[in-house]
């Protein structure tokens, strides 16, 4: 069967999709930042070779997303409690437990308070939800257990 001539001329060609919404296709060229082992002078931490600032070469390379080429230092990390540091590292039940849902206990206590003022003008009920708040963004969090005699209560402020 032939096409059918409607008198509406040639359709239009489909817009390119971008390479991002495409499937992937494993006979393209792979790209590779080579070995993650620079070490920043400074800090001792880690990049790739192409990450060194463009005033600093491959023999020398200074860096600046770690410690800002040493103008940034922060206090070695202290060791963890005992308690904890069981949990980490030992062998019983109860470490394998603690580290088989280590994510669910960090999540559970990544909720905390911004303590800013959030505006919920800006969702109308159209489109992604937005979180736009005023202030400086920090974290608030208190105990996890309510004072004595008090009810539990979740921080709204």
């Amino acid at each position: 069967m032939g096409q059918i001539d409607l008198g509406l001329g040639p359709l239009p060609q489909p817009l390119p999709v971008p390479i991002g919404r495409c499937p992937f296709n494993p006979r393209w060229a792979v790209h590779s930042l080579g070995l993650f082992n620079v070490q920043c002078p400074s800090c001792k931490a880690l990049h790739w070779a192409d990450e060194h600032i463009s005033g600093s070469s491959r023999l020398h390379p200074k860096f600046g997303m770690c410690c800002y080429q040493g103008k940034i230092a922060l206090p070695t990390l202290q060791e963890p409690p005992t308690e904890l540091k069981h949990l980490y590292n030992g062998d019983d039940p109860v470490s394998k437990n603690f580290c088989k849902n280590i994510r669910k206990y960090n999540n559970a206590l990544a909720f905390t308070s911004v303590g800013r003022e959030i505006d919920y003008t800006v969702n109308d009920g159209r489109g992604p939800w937005v979180f736009r708040m005023h202030g400086e963004l920090i974290h608030r969090i208190g105990s996890l257990f309510p004072q004595q005699n008090a009810t539990p209560t979740p921080c709204l402020s």
